[in-house]
């Protein structure tokens, strides 16, 4: 869990013993919606009924999770692609969207017993693309 850039011990041990089995997800979408980290669209028939469920899920990991995503800006490229995200989507969607894609890396992390791995994270050509800007 410390692999990646932001978790220490209080926020590792708050994801491995919250999230108790990995397994039980099948998957990353599941864990996200646990974890609190995407909304519950109510609709029916092609129509939007706004959303729904908003306390189902873990809240304890909703918080690791944004802490996560708040602390994982430290490493520059992290910082600049959460920044894209932000003005691309606005601060509030773009903060959604980076929480919902650590939640899915650490979902792996998690399934695949592996540390973190930023090209896993970003893919090969948007990381080199990123650490070009930021360097």
């Amino acid at each position: 869990m410390k692999s990646m850039k932001g978790i220490g011990d209080i926020l590792g041990m708050t994801l491995v013993y919250e999230t108790h089995d990995i397994q039980r997800f099948k998957t990353p979408g599941d864990y996200a919606s646990y974890c609190r980290v995407v909304k519950c669209k109510k609709e029916s028939a092609g129509k939007s009924y706004g959303y729904s469920g908003t306390k189902m899920g873990n809240p304890n990991l909703k918080w690791a999770f944004g802490e996560i995503a708040m602390l994982a800006k430290s490493d520059p490229v992290m910082k600049f692609f959460a920044d894209e995200l932000d003005q691309r989507h606005g601060k509030r969607k773009g903060r959604s969207i980076f929480i919902h894609k650590i939640c899915r890396a650490i979902y792996f992390m998690l399934l695949r017993k592996k540390p973190f791995d930023p090209i896993d994270f970003f893919g090969r050509e948007k990381y080199e693309r990123l650490t070009k800007k930021v360097h």
